[in-house]
């Protein structure tokens, strides 16, 4: 009788048309055409599948109003409807449409019973599947519970993924939800409150403004009376995920900056006449004009002018910088130029002229640094800012360690669960 009397049904009411089924399946067990349907769920028959969903679609359509909700409400049914998104069937779809216009008629004190259902992956699955009817039929239905059920509608809504699919889909209600302000402060504390990733990213895409959102979460972090690396990696991981996510633009090398400088200087450069003092840096010796190396440098002004030994020395030793690097920081001061070969010698170019006090080159090299953060100079680029004492820079590296943690590698995560508790200080200050 349990193998028959599904297929049977959906023959007679075929045959003999909804109207008069109608009073003749009221009497019908209807625990047993789920069980059943269930039952066919198990054995992944499409054939059987479908005639058990013709069967409870028919019931649901010439019975809605004396349907029993106890049995949609019955989690396993719940489910087992949500499985039926993989067979992709169109009876299936329909069928779970009708079981959300159902549901979403229920009293509110009914409603948490189907909040988990209603809140799970399932439905974005519905939503992306090649079904246009079921999918446009789904729309109308979350557009009415919008309107009419907004306990629902808040907890359906809260879905990152859901959100996301609206925002992808321009729906017109993606409009309305950004635009409820008593919506969007629900995420906010919601986000606030629990600090979990997809509930920022949630309230991200309502406010539709992820700067302003990073904002919020720079402000909750400080807020919180205790901070352990566990939270401030989940905080890193919140910022980033919120963010685009993209590097900086990396150099292409050789780089020159452009700029101008005098032909006088250009020319004593190149000729190397009136020569008075001459750097040995690892065994090379750098010939100089004081003329034009103390005006550019309070370093060499001082060791020329205050009474040093090398003030009347013609030769003059350097000590721990390599001579190309000193090369290029002299070129600079003759030419105002500086071709750059990698970003590592950008760093090393940048602490000598750090060491030199060339203040021109500093500024030059820094700029580039700031701008030109990767996973590959990042810590590189830190330590150079912690040695040199530039909180500008340390906090520009900290603010791009926020913006990208979620793409590092697990080398770099490690570097910064190390260090956490200097960058939560260079983001947030003591």
């Amino acid at each position: 009788m349990k193998r028959s009397i599904t297929p049977l049904f959906a023959i007679i009411a075929k045959v003999l048309g909804r109207s008069y089924c109608n009073e003749w399946f009221y009497g019908i067990n209807k625990d047993l055409l789920v069980d059943q349907l269930l039952l066919k769920i198990e054995t992944k028959s499409r054939s059987l599948i479908r005639a058990s969903l013709e069967c409870l679609d028919l019931l649901m359509l010439i019975n809605i109003e004396r349907f029993n909700n106890d049995i949609l409400k019955r989690k396993h049914l719940a489910n087992a409807l949500s499985q039926l998104f993989d067979h992709q069937i169109e009876p299936a779809l329909t069928l779970s449409c009708l079981c959300w216009l159902i549901l979403s008629n229920l009293e509110e004190d009914d409603v948490d019973s189907s909040i988990e259902w209603l809140c799970s992956s399932s439905v974005i699955k519905f939503l992306s599947c090649q079904k246009p009817f079921s999918s446009s039929m789904l729309m109308s239905i979350l557009c009415f519970i919008y309107d009419n059920k907004k306990v629902l509608a808040f907890n359906l809504f809260r879905s990152y993924e859901l959100l996301s699919f609206l925002k992808a889909r321009k729906n017109g209600l993606m409009n309305r939800l950004q635009s409820d302000s008593k919506f969007v402060e629900l995420l906010k504390s919601r986000a606030l409150n629990s600090f979990i990733l997809n509930d920022w990213l949630a309230y991200a895409i309502a406010v539709d403004d992820t700067q302003a959102v990073y904002g919020t979460a720079l402000d909750s972090i400080i807020a919180k009376e205790v901070i352990d690396q566990s939270t401030f990696a989940n905080f890193l991981t919140i910022t980033s995920s919120m963010c685009s996510g993209k590097e900086l633009l990396p150099l292409t090398f050789p780089f020159t900056p452009n700029h101008t400088t005098d032909d006088w200087c250009q020319k004593m450069y190149a000729e190397k006449k009136f020569v008075d003092v001459t750097f040995v840096a690892g065994g090379i010796k750098i010939p100089c004009h004081r003329c034009v190396i103390a005006p550019q440098s309070e370093y060499f002004q001082i060791l020329f002018t205050n009474g040093m030994k090398e003030q009347n020395q013609s030769l003059i030793t350097l000590h721990e910088i390599e001579p190309e690097i000193f090369k290029k920081v002299v070129a600079f001061m003759y030419l105002k130029k500086c071709t750059f070969e990698s970003m590592d010698e950008i760093i090393k170019i940048a602490y000598a002229a750090n060491k030199f006090q060339v203040n021109e080159l500093g500024d030059i090299c820094r700029g580039l640094l700031g701008s030109s953060l990767t996973q590959e100079s990042v810590v590189d680029i830190l330590q150079f800012a912690v040695d040199t004492y530039d909180k500008e820079l340390q906090k520009s590296a900290a603010h791009w360690i926020a913006r990208n943690y979620c793409t590092f590698t697990d080398k770099l995560k490690a570097f910064v669960c190390e260090h956490w508790q200097f960058i939560y200080k260079t983001l947030f200050g003591d």
